[in-house]
């Protein structure tokens, strides 16, 4: 028989122990599959429009490229619910057809490419474990966490950051006096809004020497270094010009809007030698791919590639702020960020969004003091101003990293008392999976 007329195309199903790891992606998916639609041809249908296939059969689709080519299904798992079907699934794609640089334009258009599109169920890439052969063409981060804390000589902490606010409107003086009231409190480092680029009004290399000179002042009235991430977010013909020069000119930081430019934009960046400087990606744009609950990409699976492609620091959207983020997103990107990975050096999670002084502890005991503590609001907006707002958060992280209460702190700190008047101290709920009666 052809494979033609098997009910199943036999290329198009494999055991995960019939395919060679070392050389595929093995991506999950969750799917709504339509009542009564067999989830089986459905899977058989996503392996083959991933890779070799199409709506009909045509004759150049032979069975020696489907053999060796195809994206293979390697297992279905169906969850019992009510109304639509719900599977996962797992896929094994090859990773020969994406090229022998790797570029994860095209991993991405393999693995959460056309797949999207299929009409009879919805898709969302849940996890991908990715091969040792895909990852050693990749660089990582040049500082990884280690690296970051060795420049700051920060050790024993969370590290502490201010998002410079407004978003846009403020002049290169402006901004260089913000930067300098957070550098005298403390800060490890500030960083441009993602909507903070090249503006007529605030140019990105007047901004950059302005902020420098101010930091430089900054440390020498504290002795401590504070980097500075420069937003430069461009054309991508122009970024890694705009990269060197930025360098060259004496930025200690750069900021990429990963996911607008692009990641190998932040690739190409990362990955030269002449940029010599850590690397902060910004996530902006990334809820509309990982916000629907059924559709899209899982924000951890998101974050592993950001880590691949060379991000030392990364936003991270706290599980208790202004943004939507579930807790099972903030907890898992964590790991996708520091856990070991085949060698690629770990990328700093820098918790953002409606933080705050008093949610340090909880950050701590959640996810451990191998982050980044960042606020705009949360430290620019403090009662006795930037200074007092940056130094608050500094006594808040030193506080939970020693394990003493914030409340406990704040005696011996007027700011943090202050920040905690203002926005109190988190406490998450206790939960018990078996209670004692």
């Amino acid at each position: 028989m052809s494979a033609e007329e098997f009910t199943y195309d036999p290329y198009a199903f494999s055991i995960f122990e019939g395919v060679d790891v070392d050389n595929h992606i093995i991506a999950i998916y969750s799917l709504e599959v339509e009542p009564g639609r067999d989830f089986l041809k459905i899977a058989e249908g996503l392996a083959s429009e991933a890779t070799t296939g199409t709506w009909i059969k045509v004759p150049t689709e032979t069975s020696e490229i489907r053999k060796k080519y195809q994206a293979k299904v390697l297992g279905t798992y169906e969850i019992p619910s009510e109304g639509y079907q719900r599977v996962m699934i797992a896929v094994a794609h090859p990773i020969e057809n994406f090229g022998p640089s790797m570029p994860m334009s095209m991993v991405l258009a393999g693995i959460a490419g056309n797949l999207f599109s299929v009409t009879a169920a919805r898709v969302k890439l849940t996890d991908v474990f990715l091969p040792k052969n895909l990852v050693k063409e990749f660089k990582g981060p040049k500082f990884g966490i280690p690296g970051l804390r060795n420049m700051l000589n920060i050790h024993d902490r969370p590290l502490v950051g201010a998002i410079l606010k407004p978003k846009t409107g403020m002049s290169p003086k402006e901004v260089a006096e913000v930067c300098y009231k957070a550098a005298l409190g403390g800060a490890d480092l500030i960083k441009d809004d993602e909507m903070q680029s090249d503006p007529s009004y605030c140019p990105r290399i007047e901004r950059l020497h302005a902020v420098m000179e101010a930091l430089d002042k900054a440390q020498e009235e504290t002795g401590k270094k504070c980097l500075y991430a420069l937003n430069i977010t461009d054309r991508s013909d122009k970024m890694l010009e705009i990269a060197e020069k930025a360098v060259e000119e004496g930025a200690n930081c750069l900021l990429i809007n990963y996911i607008t430019s692009g990641y190998e934009n932040l690739r190409m960046v990362a990955e030269d030698p002449s940029v010599s400087v850590p690397l902060l990606a910004h996530p902006t744009m990334a809820r509309a791919l990982v916000r629907p609950e059924n559709m899209g990409i899982t924000y951890h699976t998101v974050k592993k590639l950001v880590r691949l492609c060379g991000a030392d620091i990364t936003i991270l959207s706290s599980a208790y702020g202004k943004m939507y983020q579930p807790i099972r997103e903030y907890f898992w990107s964590v790991h996708a960020l520091r856990d070991p990975l085949y060698g690629i050096k770990s990328t700093l999670p820098a918790l953002s969004g409606g933080v705050y002084p008093g949610l340090a502890t909880q950050h701590v005991k959640d996810v451990g003091i191998d982050i980044m503590m960042i606020a705009g609001g949360g430290v620019l907006g403090h009662p006795m101003g930037v200074t007092a707002g940056v130094k608050a958060m500094v006594a808040a992280v030193e506080a939970a990293a020693k394990g003493i209460p914030l409340v406990e702190a704040a005696k011996t700190s007027q700011e943090l008392k202050v920040a905690i008047d203002t926005w109190g101290v988190y406490e998450k709920p206790k939960e018990y999976i078996f209670k004692p009666k």
